[in-house]
């Protein structure tokens, strides 16, 4: 038995004893109950509640040991599966050098380089997630006990670090050692190479996991910047997910809804005030959205201050759907214009993050010099279009193309 679990028992036994005595004075000497008796049941109920108290502590601290020692277990088991990851990834790259150097075909290499480069991006989420659930538990445990040997803890948290830094630095090199492709030329092969790999990352995504891997198909670049797409919690509130995690760059939004995703929520409710005032198609829309129990008999030719109020109520709560006045707001809050695409033939819109009208995507040329777009994408349950819309996101790593051109400046020839 632990030295823990010693002193758990020694005080469960106490709290028993304590508790067999105020029964004995309680009810064995009602004839005999004054006030010094009553002033010992007094100090035993302080005395019960206060070893009461340690007692829980104690469990918690317990149980924390304990579950921080079985993540540590799972985690030695898993480091050696993951440095196999990361020595199979280096020799796929040396041997892919080799094969171009002698003019061979590697697309069957470029295929295993990204099988192993997506399992271990899955595996330093799951180590930076683990980090944040140790960070947690230890302010829990300095909170209820300030004096807590805190040494095996910050242990186990430096080695855990120490691996996602090794694990983000072997990914980052891969990337700086990847060749970047004509998109449109090595569409047909990506999309060979990509398959087997894309089944497997989609597959978290549920009932989502078939028409989101067909808006990867459908949509794998913006121009000609490569996207990927990920998911958003499909529980009413996608939309705000889908732009936090996009603004943040965050890949694994597909089954919280964070805090970071509720505060945009909040914003964008607050920043509802400027709209005010507003004619006759914004109170129509205001008034469409609300349900038919708040909903007014006819909208108000402005959006007036009661409308306001129902609307903010309503889409305060969480799984209220957003619309387009949430699309509007949320490009200008963060300053940054949205793109929206379709899993149909329609055409893919920006929504700007100023006071221009939204307009429909052509080309890159119309983003040039503006901030980098957040891209979301507005789909339904099923390839048919049956089914619930809803709201995913794309990530992309290289806006250069976004930017404007340098214009060369002309030299001036001075007279003499």
């Amino acid at each position: 038995m632990s030295s823990n679990a010693r002193r758990i028992k020694s005080i469960e036994d106490k709290i028993k004893r304590q508790e067999a005595d105020k029964v004995f004075f309680a009810k064995e000497k009602p004839n005999t109950l004054n006030q010094d008796w009553r002033k010992i049941i007094s100090e035993l109920d302080v005395s019960i509640t206060n070893l009461n108290k340690d007692l829980l502590l104690l469990k918690k601290q317990s149980k924390s040991k304990s579950k921080s020692k079985s993540k540590s277990k799972s985690k030695s088991k898993s480091a050696s599966s993951t440095q196999k990851r990361i020595n199979a990834l280096k020799e796929l790259k040396q041997t892919k050098k080799l094969l171009m150097k002698m003019g061979e075909n590697v697309m069957d290499i470029d295929n295993d380089i990204l099988v192993n480069k997506t399992i271990l991006e899955r595996k330093l989420t799951k180590l930076n997630k683990h980090v944040d659930e140790n960070i947690k538990s230890l302010e829990e445990i300095k909170r209820i006990i300030p004096d807590a040997d805190f040494t095996p803890y910050l242990k186990e948290l430096k080695h855990i670090l120490k691996k996602a830094k090794e694990l983000d630095e072997v990914l980052k090199d891969s990337v700086n050692d990847e060749v970047l492709k004509d998109p449109v030329k090595d569409s047909v092969n990506d999309e060979v190479l990509k398959d087997a790999v894309l089944k497997d990352r989609f597959s978290v995504y549920g009932k989502w996991s078939n028409v989101i891997q067909r808006v990867q198909q459908l949509h794998p670049s913006l121009g000609n910047i490569p996207l990927t797409w990920y998911q958003a919690a499909p529980d009413g509130n996608c939309f705000f997910i889908a732009v936090d995690a996009a603004n943040r760059e965050d890949t694994v939004a597909y089954d919280v809804y964070k805090n970071t995703a509720k505060r945009f929520r909040a914003d964008i409710v607050n920043a509802m005030d400027q709209l005010i005032g507003e004619g006759a198609a914004m109170s129509f829309e205001m008034n469409d959205v609300l349900p038919p129990s708040i909903r007014l008999v006819v909208a108000p030719p402005t959006v007036t201050k009661s409308l306001l109020i129902k609307y903010k109520n309503y889409m305060s709560r969480a799984s209220s759907w957003a619309g387009q006045i949430e699309l509007t707001l949320g490009a200008r809050l963060l300053k940054r214009p949205i793109i929206v695409f379709y899993n149909n033939t329609t055409r893919p819109t920006i929504v700007w993050h100023d006071q221009r009208h939204q307009t429909i995507y052509k080309d890159n040329k119309q983003l040039r010099g503006e901030p980098a777009p957040i891209v979301l994408g507005h789909i339904p349950s099923s390839a048919s279009g049956q089914g619930g819309v809803h709201y995913i996101y794309a990530l992309f790593r290289n806006s250069a193309a976004l930017k404007k051109k340098k214009k060369n400046k002309k030299t001036r020839h001075k007279k003499r």
